[in-house]
């Protein structure tokens, strides 16, 4: 597994928050509001659909699964289809299951996939600070209908990443697009329950 793919496949494992009555009006609308708002998330689990367009692919690669998130600091994607494969990060270790196979990983060993990580973790808990140590951030829309987008500017994120998009309604995120410098992007869906 080429190092960069486990960060990537990481960072998308952002889950939605409960939707909440913001308070905020689209006038005030600030990027400190909408931490406040995603600061809220005690624990989630939604369903996704990911599509994955690779440059060296003439089609997309689509995957589903459920996305779970416990504060402050357990993360979990599981992929149920086209097969079965769990990405875990609780602390500062992360466990990649595939079938039967067990790869163990800390984060102090892999600076680009602690960046993820720390950046995802920060979103969800409102951690505007440690966001704007890898990223250059800029909100968009009003809480009913926002964009957050996150321009790398730590040196090792910029190496495989050009930019991520995070949109959403309130507390809630409903898609995650990453753009990477070779050119592949991948836009994760999360699904309203029902």
């Amino acid at each position: 597994m080429r190092p960069d793919r486990p960060a990537a496949a990481l960072f998308a494992l952002l889950v939605a928050a409960s939707p909440a009555s913001s308070g905020v009006e689209a006038s005030a609308w600030a990027l400190a509001d909408l931490m406040v708002l995603m600061s809220r998330t005690v624990a989630a689990s939604v369903a996704f659909e990911e599509e994955k367009s690779i440059s060296l692919l003439d089609r997309l690669l689509v995957s589903r699964g459920h996305l779970h998130y416990r504060a402050p600091d357990y993360l979990r994607k599981d992929v149920e289809e086209p097969q079965h494969i769990s990405y875990e990060v609780a602390g500062d270790a992360v466990e990649v299951r595939t079938g039967q196979e067990v790869r163990q990983l800390q984060l102090d060993d892999h600076p680009v996939l602690r960046a993820f990580v720390e950046s995802y973790r920060a979103t969800l808990a409102g951690d505007l600070q440690t966001l704007r140590r890898c990223y250059a951030l800029e909100l968009r829309g009003t809480p009913d209908d926002w964009r957050l987008e996150l321009t790398p500017i730590e040196e090792g994120l910029r190496r495989y990443l050009t930019l991520v998009v995070i949109e959403g309604r309130h507390g809630q995120m409903t898609e995650v697009r990453v753009e990477e410098v070779g050119g592949d992007v991948s836009r994760l869906r999360l699904l309203p329950d029902g």
